[in-house]
């Protein structure tokens, strides 16, 4: 059943949108978890981009070619109607990681949504974080100008493009650690000073970053939470 209104869509590049979605009635959730659309017996889950409020959800989706539900939302526009479950779901939230706890943001894509909606509720409030963010080309950046334009001691933006420089900076994350005027930008690796990492991206990215934490003592689901997609 269709259960929610398109009120605005913008259009990053030809293939990247953020949306954002009011729900007929309120949604609930926590930064960090995703909601599930369905359009045509499809159903696909998205995180949500922005932080709890009342008004909308927002949402940074890609166009899949020959994807069987983002074909769908593409054809539509502001005031379309469409299905979202009305719960949310997702073990990694900004609830779970302490108060008091710094943290390292991975994220590549629209894996950049869990981190946003995070920053958005507020994460570097009373401690510091760090957000490591990359995509091939600048472009593809999600909320690159935000994050620029967040001016917050706490705060620290390194958004990578692997194909070209932006703002002087080109590379994959994975390389980020070695090389060594990004590695000055990042918090020390290491789990007693109570850092908690946090990563939403693509499985290779995940992979390599997971071996290399574990590596240094980080634990799963204790202080190191990854989400593929």
């Amino acid at each position: 059943m269709q259960n929610s209104t398109i009120i605005s869509i913008t259009q990053q590049t030809p293939d990247i949108r953020i949306f954002r979605i009011k729900t007929d009635q309120p949604f609930e959730f926590i930064a960090g978890q995703f909601a599930v659309f369905e359009m045509g017996g499809v159903k696909r889950a998205y995180t949500i981009a922005s932080a709890p409020n009342p008004d909308y959800l927002e949402f940074i989706i890609v166009l899949v070619p020959g994807g069987a539900l983002t074909t769908q939302l593409w054809k539509l526009g502001v005031g379309d109607r469409l299905a979202v479950t009305p719960k949310a779901f997702g073990h990694i939230t900004i609830e779970k990681i302490p108060k008091d706890s710094p943290i390292l943001m991975l994220a590549t894509g629209t894996g950049i949504a869990m981190m946003r909606s995070m920053i958005q509720a507020g994460a570097h409030r009373d401690r510091k974080v760090v957000l490591v963010s990359g995509a091939r080309f600048a472009a593809d950046l999600g909320y690159r100008d935000e994050f620029d334009n967040i001016n917050n001691e706490n705060f620290t933006a390194i958004q990578l493009a692997s194909r070209e420089e932006y703002k002087g900076k080109q590379g994959r994350i994975t390389l980020a650690f070695e090389d060594p005027d990004l590695s000055k930008l990042l918090p020390a690796l290491d789990p007693s000073t109570g850092l908690n990492i946090v990563m939403c991206g693509g499985p290779d990215m995940i992979d390599a970053l997971v071996d290399k934490f574990t590596a240094l003592g980080f634990t799963t689901n204790e202080n190191l939470h990854f989400e593929k997609y």
